[in-house]
């Protein structure tokens, strides 16, 4: 799987050796208030997840979950994402960072390339994003993206209701 850059990130392909950040991830405070609290919290478990449900995007799709790296010291500072789901029309973007290295613009500069990486390698013309009514840092993120407002959006076996987002990638 290739390697992808920026100026300050290196971007990888997700695997198994990323369980550690994984977990790290899952219970940072602010994936469980915005993302979900998936109740995992051995790295066993998360092993189990990254096999059954992260990495089969590849194989599947092509592309799939992305580790972000720190170019200056490889430091792992968070993932990104293209990400399939059935319940969604499109292909969404995400995005979660360590809390401590947020706000350095990792988030925005990762899922930059990867909306171009989208269009060019991946050939896909429109990507959606979800996020909850409260988080005002994602709304902004996304519309930085060029991603619009498209209305709401609820998980069939959730009574949330999400914002959803839409960017097409051919205008």
């Amino acid at each position: 799987m290739p390697t992808y850059y920026t100026s300050r990130l290196k971007i990888i392909p997700t695997t198994l050796a990323d369980a550690p950040l994984f977990l790290n991830l899952y219970n940072s405070p602010k994936w469980k208030l915005y993302i979900m609290d998936n109740k995992i919290t051995t790295l066993a478990q998360c092993e189990a997840h990254l096999k059954t449900k992260v990495l089969p995007m590849y194989t599947q799709y092509g592309f799939g979950n992305y580790t972000i790296l720190r170019l200056s010291d490889l430091v792992a500072v968070g993932s990104c994402s293209l990400y399939k789901r059935d319940t969604l029309d499109q292909v969404d973007i995400g995005y979660a960072l360590l809390p401590e290295y947020e706000g350095n613009g990792y988030a925005i500069e990762a899922s930059t390339k990867l909306l171009e990486l989208a269009r060019e390698e991946f050939g896909l013309t429109i990507i959606q994003a979800i996020t909850t009514h409260d988080n005002i840092a994602s709304q902004n993120l996304l519309s930085k993206l060029g991603l619009k407002s498209k209305g709401t959006f609820k998980f069939p076996e959730d009574s949330e209701e999400l914002l959803l987002y839409q960017i097409d990638l051919l205008l």
